[in-house]
């Protein structure tokens, strides 16, 4: 866990009581030390309030139930007029997370990504909860930038190229989770060979979304070097991370995925790291979507 899964934002906890905010805090910085400069708890609004005039980069709230009467849509609402980025993500907590409000707002707002129980913010859940909740911020960011009427779109215009694109967004999921890339930068990787395709047969719907258009005009597949050697490299690691699906993606449709994976382990040096060591540990993964293009 680090601060690229919460979009390199910040986690506001707000509680009640000082202690039960900073019960949390500690819960969250003991279990990861790496996110301690990024977690910030407060009871008093005022100082909240405060606080985010200042700027700062707030990617997630943890709210208690009935915090200073204010209602979470306004707090999310407040909390976004003095932010760059729009993503505010929203978790209401409890003593009880069956209380009907709550729910309705978890239904209806969809700034709010969950409802918990106190007891899931602290030992022995928390650290599967804030991996859940790093989950479902990505989720939400992506929502607001593809909604599912744009991504049937997308489908619909592509046809059956999407078989293609559905494999290499297969490959980017096998090899994303432990990757150290921010929210914004995982969701323009994962839609790259849609904007790629659109770009070359239909730009006008593609730049019809500019979030999406503009996050993915900043990315290139690197085409001139092998995978073994764009795995040596080292370019900035979104485009790395982006050439790396592409070259797997072309290594299965010439039919070479098993030579170029025994290239990469003889060539495996115990200080060859990052992205390399996640090639090869998830090796066997990758070597059932070959399989299935086989049998396909």
């Amino acid at each position: 866990m680090n601060r690229e899964s919460f979009n390199n934002g910040i986690i506001v906890i707000l509680g009640v009581t000082s202690f039960r905010a900073m019960e949390i805090e500690n819960s969250i910085t003991e279990k990861f030390p790496s996110l301690e400069d990024m977690c910030y708890s407060f009871e008093d609004y005022e100082q909240y309030y405060s606080f985010i005039k200042s700027g700062k980069k707030i990617s997630m709230l943890l709210v208690e139930e009935g915090y200073n009467n204010i209602t979470i849509d306004n707090l999310i609402d407040e909390t976004k007029r003095f932010q760059e980025s729009k993503y505010v993500k929203a978790v209401i907590y409890s003593d009880d997370n069956n209380n009907f409000q709550s729910k309705l707002t978890l239904k209806k707002n969809k700034d709010v990504i969950a409802n918990l129980n106190i007891k899931e913010l602290s030992d022995p859940f928390i650290e599967r909860i804030l991996l859940g909740l790093s989950n479902l911020l990505l989720e939400a960011i992506e929502a607001d930038i593809v909604s599912s009427e744009m991504a049937n779109l997308y489908t619909s215009i592509i046809g059956n190229s999407m078989d293609s694109i559905q494999e290499k967004i297969r490959i980017f999921n096998i090899l994303s989770t432990d990757l150290k890339l921010d929210t914004l930068n995982k969701i323009a990787i994962k839609w790259w060979p849609v904007y790629s395709h659109l770009q070359k047969n239909n730009l006008a719907v593609i730049k019809a979304n500019k979030e999406l258009y503009e996050l993915c005009s900043k990315l290139n597949v690197v085409k001139d070097k092998t995978l073994l050697e764009i795995l040596d490299s080292k370019m900035e690691l979104s485009a790395k991370f982006l050439s790396v699906v592409h070259k797997i993606h072309q290594s299965f449709e010439d039919g070479v995925w098993d030579n170029t994976i025994e290239e990469i382990r003889n060539n495996y040096r115990p200080l060859k790291k990052g992205l390399y060591k996640i090639v090869l540990n998830r090796s066997d993964q990758l070597f059932e979507i070959s399989q299935l293009r086989r049998v396909a």
